[in-house]
């Protein structure tokens, strides 16, 4: 069917929080990126609230510190099975960064967890899958995590 060869994802973004729940959307990028030869980008944003261009704070810097050695472990692993893979760290608005980085990198799609740490975190920004949703343009995969299936969520 000639509209299928049409499709070439070449550049994935996985964006991560830290969490086994955002976690589960690695395997669906796999899948894609054998699939399509693709490379994947492990993305994390800390979140920063204020003004965006004053210093880090302790507490920022140690994050970072913590998401680089998690996203190296993925990295590995995911090398490990063949597929070329790089990882990315800021600080802002995840939504915001998110999109800002597939805009800026020419990722072809998104492949992402409906739910992430959530708490505080998720009252304060609002659902980062639904903002990153509707202000893409390039496909979204949106992987509901097996704890929200079993909640009914």
């Amino acid at each position: 069917m000639p509209l299928l060869r049409s499709v070439r994802y070449q550049h994935i973004l996985v964006p991560l929080d830290g969490s086994e729940v955002a976690a589960q959307a690695i395997p669906h990028a796999v899948a894609l990126a054998k699939a399509f030869q693709a490379e994947i980008t492990l993305f994390h944003v800390v979140p920063r609230e204020g003004i965006p261009s004053r210093p880090l704070t302790q507490k920022e810097r140690e994050a970072f510190a913590q998401i680089d050695a998690y996203l190296q472990k993925i990295k590995a692993e995911l090398e490990g099975e063949g597929i070329e893979t790089h990882w990315a760290v800021t600080a802002g608005e995840p939504a915001a960064e998110i999109v800002r980085y597939a805009y800026t990198h020419n990722v072809d799609a998104v492949v992402m967890s409906t739910h992430g740490k959530g708490g505080a975190f998720q009252r304060l920004y609002g659902s980062v899958a639904d903002a990153v949703l509707s202000r893409l343009t390039i496909p979204v995969v949106l992987i509901r995590p097996k704890e929200a299936l079993r909640a009914g969520v």
